[in-house]
């Protein structure tokens, strides 16, 4: 039986944090909680109509899978066209500087895949840009569908920051941060998954049916089998949900597990000295094997990685590294990143014999023969061949 939320919302928790915050700050990511959470507080402004200025932030990494980045623009626009009805909506949007997203990191830095104890797509992709953000808003509240039954570590940190009963203050939701943060509110906090879904399934306001897709969500049993995506390219999950939305998109897989394998391989990474390994960045070679093998995943798999067409320098990234001249391309980049690391567009696009032969006949070649189930199934067995 399905139980209705929709008609028992609680808004007593946003009119208590309105009277002392002007300012709504929606952490939205595009998943479900999310959504659930924008959809709610929106319910709340058509009832209230309140004297608030409320803010959609969405944190671009530019690794999103198309059709996520697609469904979050979706619902956005639908968001900020209804809640102007009732009160000063505004859509805002971070991105990571470009000379900090994947291709440049990879491609210029030699950065290898992220580990548990090197995790800079966090900084870069993420929470650099949400602070540099968040630091521009005034007297503001940041709502978050953040829940305790997310996960035990969830709830152990939900309850640090907002308290553990249900009925004070603290409980509501409000985090009144001591540490210059700005305060958060988690409305959802106690809302059960199943709970999430009820929610989206009675609402009437927005057209979710992109997120139930996404999601692959069966609107009996309530069970899912897709979750929120994140970077396409994340090496810290074992299995990534975005490939399961189309069979071309194992090739996004094989790229991922490629990368992850070639930041494995001692002879691909140039050994330094301190720091959390002995390894650092990707040689050369391990650059190459990406370099070249990302034009092959966009092609066969139908997916174009959005990143690649953001400008810096008066050219997008396909254009630096895909089109100019070699010579040109190197003083782009070298006016935007002027860093030792960098190898030279021509050691990334001309595989040189005696170096890359064996990369060249067993996974590049291979892989463009290969169809999308092939690739999945032999990324880490070539790798391990050049061990």
């Amino acid at each position: 039986m399905r139980i209705s939320l929709v008609n028992k919302l609680d808004f007593s928790h946003f009119r208590e944090v309105a009277k002392k915050y002007s300012h709504f700050v929606v952490a939205y990511s595009g998943g479900k909680d999310s959504t659930a959470t924008a959809i709610y507080v929106y319910k709340w402004l058509k009832e209230d109509k309140p004297n608030v200025k409320v803010t959609l932030f969405y944190n671009d990494t530019l690794s999103e899978v198309v059709p996520l980045e697609s469904w979050v623009r979706y619902f956005m626009n639908q968001f900020l066209e209804k809640a102007s009805k009732y009160t000063e909506t505004e859509i805002r949007v971070a991105k990571p500087d470009i000379t900090k997203t994947f291709f440049w990191r990879v491609y210029v830095r030699g950065y290898p895949a992220p580990t548990f104890v090197f995790r800079w797509c966090v900084d870069h992709l993420k929470l650099d840009p949400m602070l540099r953000e968040i630091k521009q808003l005034n007297n503001a509240i940041i709502i978050t569908g953040q829940r305790d039954e997310e996960s035990g570590a969830r709830a152990a940190s939900m309850r640090k920051m907002y308290g553990s009963c249900m009925r004070t203050a603290s409980c509501l939701g409000v985090f009144l941060a001591t540490n210059g943060e700005i305060p958060k509110l988690a409305p959802i906090r106690f809302w059960t998954t199943r709970d999430v879904w009820n929610f989206l399934l009675e609402q009437r306001d927005f057209d979710i049916d992109p997120l139930l897709n996404l999601y692959g969500l069966d609107k009996v049993t309530l069970t899912a089998t897709g979750g929120r995506f994140g970077c396409w390219h994340c090496t810290l999950v074992k299995i990534h949900s975005a490939v399961f939305l189309d069979k071309h998109y194992m090739y996004l897989e094989a790229l991922r597990l490629i990368y992850k394998a070639i930041s494995d391989v001692k002879e691909l990474r140039v050994p330094k000295r301190g720091g959390y390994s002995t390894l650092g960045p990707l040689t050369p070679l391990g650059r190459a094997v990406i370099y070249n093998l990302v034009p092959i995943v966009e092609e066969k798999s139908k997916h174009k990685f959005y990143a690649l067409d953001e400008a810096v320098g008066g050219a997008t990234l396909r254009e630096i590294f895909y089109i100019l001249p070699e010579d040109e391309a190197d003083r782009v980049i070298g006016q935007i990143d002027n860093t030792d690391r960098w190898v030279g567009m021509k050691r990334l696009r001309k595989i040189e014999k005696h170096l890359y032969a064996q990369v060249e006949s067993k996974i590049i070649k291979r892989i463009e023969e290969l169809d999308y189930v092939g690739i999945a199934t032999v990324a880490t067995q070539l790798l391990n061949e050049l061990r």
